[in-house]
Order: structure tokens, then sequence, then C-alpha cells
């Protein structure tokens, strides 16, 4: 068996092996809820109630935020970093947004703005990361 050399991957990066049961969820972006809201999305997108320019307006963020999922997949930083603890918290919000944007379409302003300030905070920890 291969062994794998303990190394730091980056100032705020997990070793690259560790113990994955001591592993907290603030140490990596909520990726489950983020699916969500790029599922959410696409429904949007496909929703006769939004305009054309919304439903594009939809599909445009749900692809960038489809990127910056597959971006953040399998990343594990260490505790307390600010900017994932702010992702994490727009991701909490849009989800709601969406939640609401569905069953009232007239929300959708606010919702895609949401969405927009989180694929900002997005960035912001993908750039943490080292550059592969």
């Amino acid at each position: 068996m291969r062994s794998i050399k303990q190394v730091s991957v980056g100032a705020n990066m997990m070793p690259v092996t560790f113990n994955a049961s001591q592993l907290d969820p603030d140490q990596e972006v909520d990726l489950p809820k983020l699916m969500a809201i790029i599922s959410d999305c696409h429904k949007m997108v496909r929703d006769d109630r939004y305009s054309e320019q919304e439903r594009d307006s939809y599909l445009d963020k749900a692809h960038k935020l489809a990127k910056q999922r597959d971006r953040l997949l399998g990343e594990y930083f260490t505790k307390g970093i600010a900017e994932l603890k702010k992702a994490n918290a727009a991701i909490k919000k849009v989800k709601d947004a969406t939640n609401q944007a569905i069953k009232d379409f007239k929300k959708t302003a606010d919702t895609l703005e949401q969405i927009g300030a989180l694929i900002n905070a997005l960035d912001d920890v993908i750039k943490l990361l080292p550059i592969p």
C-alpha cells in the first residue's frame, strides 16, 4: 500500500491526510444545500411564471454555482475561517430565498440578488484554495 505524505496544502487547508471523523461542519462548504439551490434554479428556469430574462438569469447563476461546487468538492478547511462561515450563512439564506421564490415568483428579484451575493462569497472561499 502506498503511503500519502502528510503535507499542508495551504495556510487555510487541512493536511492531505486527516481523521475524517473529527471534521466539523464548519470546515467545508455546505454542498448538499448548494446542490439544492442549483436544483431550485433549474426548476425556476423551466417555470413559465418567470420572464425569459429571469429564467436566463437563473440558468446563468445555476451554471456559475455548479462550477463553484465542482471546485469546492472535497476541499476541507481549518476551523474558524471567516470566508467559509460567510459562504455557509449565505447558502442557508439563499436556500430559504429559493424556497420562497418557488412559491411566490414576485420574490425573484431579491432571490437573484441573493444568489449573486452567494456567488461572490463562494469566490472568496475559492481564492483560499491553492491553484490547481
